[in-house]
């Protein structure tokens, strides 16, 4: 779990102008977040990871990330987002108040989608969707 929170700390900063002031990253196993996500590699992490002592989510995490994929639009993003009270204010980077509120790199994520900086590209949505699609099953492996 500890893995888990140090993870949507480091998500924060991904991209950040101050990223280095704003949350220290996790080093080790899974390398720098910020780095995984510029690289398109968070999706990735996130399948081949689960069920995993490294994994990158817990269940709650999961199941907020499964209500988007199974409605990836801007539409359902601003539900969840207005349900879980993360809607970020004029002049907010997306994803803030998911971060702030609640530390929410599954928040963060669904925060940036359709935006100017997004988190996941269309293909890191794909490959989520169709992995919970399949029931989130532990042991598969995807690349990009």
């Amino acid at each position: 779990m500890a893995r888990t929170i140090n993870l949507e700390f480091a998500l924060l900063s991904a991209g950040s102008e101050c990223e280095a002031d704003l949350l220290p990253f996790l080093h080790g196993t899974l390398g720098n977040t910020g780095e995984q996500i510029r690289d398109h590699k968070i999706a990735c992490s996130i399948i081949n990871l689960h069920g995993t002592e490294d994994a990158v989510f817990d269940q709650s995490c999961l199941d907020l990330l499964k209500r988007f994929t199974d409605d990836v639009s801007m539409a359902n993003r601003n539900d969840v987002l207005a349900e879980h009270g993360w809607i970020d204010g004029p002049g907010d980077r997306p994803g803030q108040q998911a971060v702030q509120q609640n530390r929410s790199l599954a928040g963060l994520l669904v925060a940036r989608y359709g935006t100017g900086d997004p988190a996941l590209d269309q293909r890191d949505w794909e490959l989520l969707k169709e992995w919970m699609d399949k029931g989130m099953p532990v042991g598969e492996h995807v690349q990009r």
